[in-house]
């Protein structure tokens, strides 16, 4: 078992989800007067943690339940061909768990019960996500995990333990990084449709049809391109839309999105990742400039 192997297992293309986010959660503190960097960066830890959490669980429950063999079409899962053991990766997953929860403590001094119901709502649901007798992920609610916990309560979190207040505007912007987060997981399930039909895994392409799921991965680009216009509604500088700069990536990664299946989806779900990485950075700098602008 090598380090390269065990970063592999935290399936990095996906970590943009756990880091824009906090990213924009912290803009939006800024932009409100109240901004504290030891917020940002113990905030910004714990949610890769809690997002690594979820991709190793989720890696071991997969292969315990069949979804992810010797023949998945998607990133290697290291314990489906017998490199880490389930077992020890589960262990590993609980002991970041207990570093994750001991490092959210700092959190929880600045923002009192509300952070510290965050945080262990934010773990149990790592764990639910694919374990447990109803995992989220195989009952077609993924998609509702990730929007929530990815979008709504990453970004309002965030901005909370900054601030200590919440405002609808910062509602309105948690909405695109779930969105986008969202697609990264939409890629994956159509890309996997056929194999998860196989292991009961009701994913939203396997319940509605694979179509529907291109249709979702449009819907969701849509709205995260239509959160800046949102801001600018609520009277924050309109250099935000800047962000719409980026409209041809996300129109690009449609297109293919309609026209790619199976392994060729592999890049898509990629650079679906580092659009939003692309995203949460361009908008967060908007923020900001707004913020001096006022």
């Amino acid at each position: 078992m090598t380090a390269s192997l065990w970063f592999a297992s935290t399936r990095p293309k996906t970590l943009p989800a756990a880091v824009v986010p906090v990213l924009l959660g912290s803009a939006s503190a800024w932009y409100h007067g109240e901004f504290l960097w030891w917020v940002a960066f113990v905030a910004c830890v714990c949610s890769l943690l809690i997002q690594i959490i979820t991709n190793f669980v989720n890696q071991v429950f997969d292969f315990r339940k069949g979804a992810d063999t010797e023949a998945r079409v998607g990133p290697m899962n290291p314990v489906a061909i017998g490199l880490i053991s389930d077992r020890f990766m589960l262990r590993v997953a609980m002991a970041l768990t207990l570093l994750t929860f001991c490092l959210g403590l700092l959190l929880v001094w600045r923002g009192g019960i509300p952070i510290l119901a965050i945080g262990i709502v934010s773990l149990v649901c790592a764990y639910l996500y694919t374990a447990g007798p109803a995992p989220l992920a195989y009952k077609g609610l993924g998609d509702v995990f990730v929007f929530i916990f990815f979008g709504i309560v990453a970004v309002c979190g965030t901005h909370y333990a900054h601030t200590l207040t919440l405002s609808w505007d910062v509602l309105w912007l948690s909405f695109a990084p779930g969105a986008i987060s969202c697609n990264i997981l939409t890629v994956n399930n159509i890309r996997d449709a056929e194999t998860d039909v196989l292991a009961n895994k009701r994913t939203i392409p396997v319940r509605f049809g694979v179509d529907f799921g291109k249709a979702l991965y449009g819907v969701m680009m849509l709205l995260a391109f239509a959160v800046p216009f949102g801001l600018a509604l609520w009277g924050m500088h309109p250099i935000v839309c800047l962000v719409w700069g980026l409209a041809p990536n996300a129109r690009a990664l449609y297109q293919q999105v309609h026209t790619l299946q199976g392994p060729s989806l592999n890049p898509v779900l990629a650079d679906t990742g580092k659009l939003l990485a692309q995203y949460g950075i361009v908008l967060t700098i908007l923020i900001v400039v707004a913020g001096w602008m006022r």
